[in-house]
């Protein structure tokens, strides 16, 4: 038996979890970091330059419905003038992907949001 909340997930499979946010108001403004050295580039609309981005962000933590969908399908999505992606990047070959659904009247949903482990941050690996 499992606790409340927990499912059991068959053998070959894994679970899925979907977050949801919602911003009612403007929150207040942090200083900027100096000088990142970001860019911001939005993504032309080609499944394979997509897939290659949605995986350096996503594979650590298990994205795969894209990496699913066949190029007709991702480019049908990623293609309209109603959905935008863009491609964070750094000097340092970081990555950072944020897709942003305008498809429903009034609504703009954060489809994907992700960075790559390299501007995650956190304390330095030692290997020795």
């Amino acid at each position: 038996m499992l606790n409340a909340g927990y499912h059991a997930v068959p053998p070959g499979m894994i679970a899925t979890v979907v977050t949801s946010l919602e911003m009612l108001e403007l929150p207040t403004l942090r200083p900027e970091a100096p000088d990142p050295n970001w860019r911001l580039d939005r993504l032309a609309p080609d499944p394979t330059e997509y897939r290659r981005l949605y995986r350096a962000v996503g594979e650590d933590w298990l994205w795969f419905s894209r990496l699913l969908l066949t190029d007709a399908e991702l480019a049908a999505i990623i293609g309209t003038s109603d959905v935008e992606v863009y491609r964070l990047t750094d000097d340092a070959d970081g990555a950072g992907l944020f897709e942003l659904d305008f498809r429903e009247k009034d609504e703009c949903e954060l489809a994907f949001f992700g960075l790559s482990r390299t501007l995650i941050g956190g304390p330095e690996q030692d290997d020795g």
